[in-house]
């Protein structure tokens, strides 16, 4: 059985890159597109990413539980 708390760490570091990415970018595109697309689509897709990352790590965590139990049994 395998443990589900990898694929949560590994989107996990994957969203942090993309934030690093992101910051890069952001840094040198100054103008109202930018300020647009951050607002309408970069900050509501970040926010969205990150409950979903914390929900996926609830239920990996019950998973990786139950699995233990079964194993136990």
């Amino acid at each position: 059985m395998t443990n589900m708390q990898q694929p949560v760490a590994d989107l996990n570091n994957a969203l942090q890159r993309i934030h690093r990415e992101w910051d890069q970018v952001r840094s040198g595109w100054t103008d109202q597109v930018a300020a647009h697309f951050e607002s309408e689509s970069w900050s509501p897709t970040r926010e969205q990413a990150e409950k979903t990352l914390g929900k996926l790590s609830e239920v990996a965590a019950v998973i990786d539980d139950v699995k233990r139990k079964v194993r136990d049994l």
